[in-house]
């Protein structure tokens, strides 16, 4: 198995970007991988120029563009970098074939429109289409690419949000995602594509088609990729919809797609019950002990629910290696308990009056700061909660504006409780 094949993505990604905008480069690496491997020109176009993703690419083409890479451009990264001797070996003296899939391919789906299928794939399976090519990526028929400006040049690459198929993976791989729909489109520009559904069996059942275009689901299916190439043996059940769509069809469902009402991004972390912040919190709203038991929700609760748990990230698990452990977890919340109790009993208004982010801020930087200075007296913590949120408001700073924690934002309150103190 590969040594490191995100590594390998990364540097291809990176070299990539100059050799696509040389297109008389472009052509010899095609030629060379061509005649000395007999992969189609159009695959190699796809890769350099980033209409194709290298997630989606076998680890023999990978080599082998590499290898041309090395050949005839100055970039020299040897390959015994990211391969094996073993793998080097096999793969100098081999030719590239498609992975032929069997046909007919015969899908168990619920029938909803005469163009529309619904069912479910495994990711096992999902990888044989991959490697046989028969899920392409269409840019006529996809959200914006991502403009790359060098010099007087420009292209156009895919706009893969690597932080988000990360995520995914991370889930999958931890049994934890739950399962969204992908979507396949049996464009109805390939005329020679035919299929049938078989309603006695409940069976969309496809004779013949040159490759299957994903209309949705992307970063799921390159979060795929990157799970199964790290271990064959993984597996996992995706909802799978089948269509069968012109372009403008496709086009209007991304477009009906994006309509859907999006969730402010403070409020949509805080529905991941799978981290280890939103669970502290939980813990603090429901500990019996607590005098804002129950007062901390995402609607109309005294503390809003999203922001404390921002605060709890910065403050207690950001840049742990390891925080989905009940000790942590319990330690965190039983030192948050303690502290909005000193606060709170000092001021019993604090249970009463709905708390702005500034107030929040104020009162985490001070749990944080007495926390650094464990000499100091928590009794004072009352009063300079209370002055730094008045000197915040005052201030009416546009670091404020945005509730995800920042350095710059952190420093500029630590700096007035260390004034004040």
């Amino acid at each position: 198995m590969i040594k490191s094949k995100n590594e390998l993505e990364e540097y291809l990604s990176n070299v990539c970007m100059n050799i696509a905008l040389d297109a008389e480069k472009c052509n010899e690496i095609y030629d060379y991988l061509k005649d000395k491997y007999d992969i189609p020109r159009e695959i190699t176009s796809d890769l350099i120029c980033f209409r194709m993703t290298f997630s989606e690419a076998s680890e023999f083409i990978l080599f082998c563009l590499l290898d041309g890479i090395n050949s005839l451009t100055t970039n020299k990264k040897k390959v015994e970098v990211f391969y094996t001797t073993q793998e080097i070996k096999k793969y100098s003296k081999a030719k590239y074939k498609v992975n032929k899939i069997k046909f007919p391919l015969r899908f168990k789906m619920i029938k909803i429109e005469e163009d529309q299928w619904v069912g479910k794939i495994d990711i096992k399976f999902l990888m044989q289409l991959r490697d046989a090519q028969m899920i392409n990526y269409n840019i006529n028929a996809q959200r914006t690419m991502q403009r790359v400006i060098k010099g007087d040049k420009e292209i156009y690459k895919i706009n893969l949000n690597k932080e988000a198929t990360t995520s995914i993976r991370k889930s999958m791989e931890a049994g934890t995602f739950i399962p969204n729909t992908l979507t396949l489109n049996i464009p109805q520009e390939d005329y020679d594509a035919s299929f049938y559904y078989d309603d006695e069996n409940m069976e969309l059942v496809i004779k013949k088609l040159k490759c299957f275009h994903i209309s949705d689901g992307f970063h799921r299916y390159i979060a795929a990729c990157k799970a199964s190439d790290e271990n064959k043996e993984f597996d996992y059940n995706m909802e799978l919809r089948i269509v069968n769509w012109n372009e403008p069809k496709v086009q209007t469902f991304i477009y009906q797609e994006d309509q859907k009402t999006p969730l402010k991004k403070v409020d949509s972390e805080s529905l991941n019950m799978n981290k280890a912040a939103n669970i502290i919190v939980s813990r603090v709203n429901n500990d019996i002990f607590c005098n804002m038991k129950g007062l901390i929700n995402r609607n109309n609760g005294i503390i809003n629910f999203g922001e404390m748990a921002l605060l709890v990230d910065w403050f207690y698990t950001r840049g742990q290696k390891t925080t989905n452990t009940n000790s942590i977890q319990l330690r965190a919340a039983k030192e948050i308990v303690e502290n909005i109790n000193i606060i709170t009993e000092n001021n019993p208004n604090l249970l009463e009056n709905k708390w702005d982010y500034e107030l929040l801020l104020a009162a985490f930087c001070t749990f944080d700061y007495f926390n650094d200075n464990s000499n100091l007296d928590k009794r004072n913590m009352p009063a300079i909660v209370s002055q730094t949120y008045k000197e915040l408001k005052e201030l009416n700073d546009n670091k404020l504006n945005n509730k995800k924690p920042r350095k710059v934002l952190i420093d500029l309150v630590m700096n007035i409780i260390e004034r004040i103190k």
